[in-house]
């Protein structure tokens, strides 16, 4: 039986390794030389972890010949691998003293340090968490072994640059999913003074984060394209409209209200009414029908989705509205909606970082997955105070996921016994939606329970499960700096938040905002001047044409000296650098290319050179082929960005 990938291979490579390895362990380990059982841990952690990622690589192939004669080769091996695993296990669980006598001298933090770490371990690409005080030296420890990735929850106490501080799980969170490459490991280390269900807490935030970071890479990988032409297409809207940072210093201690569509909305939306002039209303798009037969009329309507959303807005008089806030890669028809003003942010934070970049701009907020995290961000970046949610059931009341009367009033949940769930109804526009079809529409889903606004439970699904969390933590943090009212008046509970009806909300509101809300968006808007950032975003677009060509002519060079019959190696590293160079200005192009470069990246120094070769000039055809599919974009956006100056610049249009 033939090993066509070659992976079954490159598998047995590593399996003789680690064998040989393995047996040198019993030994060194009884000589007890700390230096140089530490040196012969760190190959080992480093082995291990490449030999699972080869594992992952030939997985399918070991699920299909089982009986190759190379699997059997191995399965002969692992008996031996496993003995020296027993005995590094044994060595690492030995009876030690507690962290606080370790963290007293330095050869205890470097037995800390040494049982800190798991067996199969990249300390370039895995991750350490610790949590508590007193993390310095520790950390210093890791560093001086090469620990790349260290993220501290507690204080900060003079860390270096390169360690992440968390102060909250919501840093925990967000500081998890910046980390580039592959999915890491993580390891949690607690030091003195911790308790148990922060400890919990900590290592629930971690396995959530990186589900979740699991979930944003397939959603990068399927809507990347998408996220790049209508942000291209937005530029000229970008530069011609302020980001939401100019409006951060407007509405300290507004009352604020974040009108998500869920079922329960339908309850109270009447009393909204009498909201209006007494707080901000902020509205999510999907809740705007809802809004239109109750007759309230929001100040802001939030909208970051990259999908095709206008049919949200449809029959809404949206001209009545004081502000539209758009994420910069939303569907470019929504920023000619003819609403009154438009401000924009970054909805999807890094990933849509590259289109701020010439306006040096980080208009960013903190979200958990949904539109309703970030209009939560937005309240608290604006200092608002108290925070009002309506409409945030996060679960599925009545088995409905929408309030009756919006856009997909009729979208309903099915429970089954066995833990999934479908969905049935929605307007015809919601299943065409690509996320709808990328998922394959009514696809079963899991469900669970969790605790009700009036006690009990409601059922919930993974995803709104994980958005409630964040709100959690999100409400946690902010503990003692606002208050937080949850006047849904149904769906799930949502600790941290003070739950009461909208009406007893009402009497504890003052008469009217302390500020006017339209002047002070006017007043935002004066202070930006318009064709000067209009000018900067179409140099800006002029230097990513420039170099959208370099780069496709360096990607194209180092696929041909790649494919060559014997490439000639240091002539390709050559290339490669001129590659990377010339991807500085457009790095956004990776968001075409993510699926590529993990696979070129994945499984450097686990695969052989022919089979890295092959990936290598996949990444190669995929950067090439991109910025080929980019450049006309580029040029209409450029065009348009003149035409949008000139009529900036024309007297009709003036201020």
């Amino acid at each position: 039986m033939a090993d066509q990938d070659g992976s079954l291979a490159t598998l047995y490579e590593f399996v003789q390794q680690l064998a040989r390895f393995s047996e040198t362990i019993p030994a060194l380990l009884a000589q007890g030389d700390l230096d140089e059982i530490r040196r012969s841990l760190a190959a080992s952690r480093r082995l291990h972890s490449l030999f699972q990622v080869a594992k992952d690589n030939a997985r399918r192939t070991l699920e299909a010949q089982p009986n190759h004669p190379l699997v059997q080769q191995m399965n002969q091996l692992l008996p031996r691998i496993q003995a020296g695993d027993q005995a590094t296990l044994a060595w690492l669980e030995r009876p030690l003293p507690d962290a606080v006598e370790l963290l007293r001298s330095p050869e205890g933090i470097a037995l800390l340090a040494d049982v800190t770490l798991p067996l199969a371990w990249d300390p370039a690409v895995d991750i350490v968490i610790l949590v508590g005080s007193g993390t310095g030296p520790l950390v210093r420890e890791l560093l001086g072994r090469g620990q790349a990735r260290i993220v501290v929850y507690g204080p900060d106490e003079g860390l270096p640059e390169s360690v992440v501080s968390a102060h909250s799980l919501l840093d925990l969170r967000h500081a998890l999913l910046t980390f580039p490459g592959r999915t890491p490991q993580i390891t949690i280390r607690r030091l003195p003074g911790v308790s148990d269900p922060l400890l919990q807490e900590v290592a629930e935030q971690a396995r959530e984060s990186f589900g979740n970071l699991v979930a944003a890479r397939n959603t990068i990988d399927e809507f990347g394209e998408t996220w790049i032409l209508q942000g291209l297409a937005n530029l000229p809207h970008v530069a011609r409209w302020p980001s939401v940072s100019s409006l951060y210093e407007h509405f300290p201690g507004c009352p604020f209200v974040l009108i998500a569509p869920g079922p329960s909305l339908a309850k109270n939306v009447h009393r909204l009414r009498e909201l209006k002039g007494r707080a901000i209303l902020c509205a999510l798009g999907h809740a705007l029908g809802t809004l239109e037969r109750a007759g309230v009329v929001p100040d802001l309507i939030l909208s970051l989705d990259s999908q095709d959303l206008r049919y949200h807005f449809e029959g809404f008089p949206i001209g009545q509205v004081e502000a539209v806030l758009l994420g910069v890669t939303v569907h470019p028809e929504l920023y000619k909606l003819g609403a009154k003003r438009f401000f924009t942010v970054a909805g999807n934070s890094i990933l849509d970082d590259w289109v701020y970049q010439c306006l040096e701009e980080r208009p960013a907020l903190r979200s958990g997955g949904s539109v309703a995290c970030s209009a939560f961000s937005l309240a608290v970046a604006w200092q608002c105070d108290p925070i009002l949610c309506v409409g945030l059931d996060l679960s599925f009341p009545g088995g409905r996921f929408y309030a009756e009367h919006s856009c997909d009033g009729d979208l309903t949940f099915k429970a089954s016994p066995d833990g999934s769930f479908t969905t049935e109804g929605g307007s015809t526009k919601y299943q065409e939606l690509d996320q709808i079809q990328a998922d394959e529409g009514h696809r079963p889903t899991q469900w669970m329970e969790v605790p009700g606004y009036h006690g009990g439970s409601v059922a919930t699904s993974v995803i709104f499960q994980m958005f409630l969390r964040w709100f959690q933590n999100a409400a946690l943090s902010e503990q003692g700096n606002r208050q937080l009212w949850n006047c849904t008046e149904g769906g799930a509970f949502i600790p941290g938040m003070e739950h009461l009806p909208l009406a007893q909300a009402l009497a504890r509101l003052p008469e009217r905002l302390p500020i006017d809300f339209a002047a002070e968006l006017d007043r935002a808007l004066s202070g930006v001047h318009r064709t000067g950032r209009i000018e900067k975003m179409h140099r800006r677009t002029e230097e990513m044409l420039s170099g959208m060509a370099l780069c496709v002519k360096n990607a194209r060079r180092c696929r041909e000296i790649a494919e060559r019959p014997h490439p000639d190696l240091a002539k390709l590293q050559r290339a490669e650098q001129a590659l990377v160079q010339s991807l500085q200005p457009v790095l956004f192009i990776s968001l075409l290319a993510q699926k590529a470069i993990r696979e070129a990246t994945e499984h450097v120094g686990v695969l052989n050179v022919a089979e890295n070769l092959k990936k290598t000039i996949q990444l190669f055809r995929v950067i090439e082929k991109a910025g080929e599919l980019l450049q006309p974009h580029l040029e209409r956006t450029a065009a348009e960005l003149v035409s949008t100056s000139n009529s900036q610049n024309s007297p009709s249009d003036r201020g």
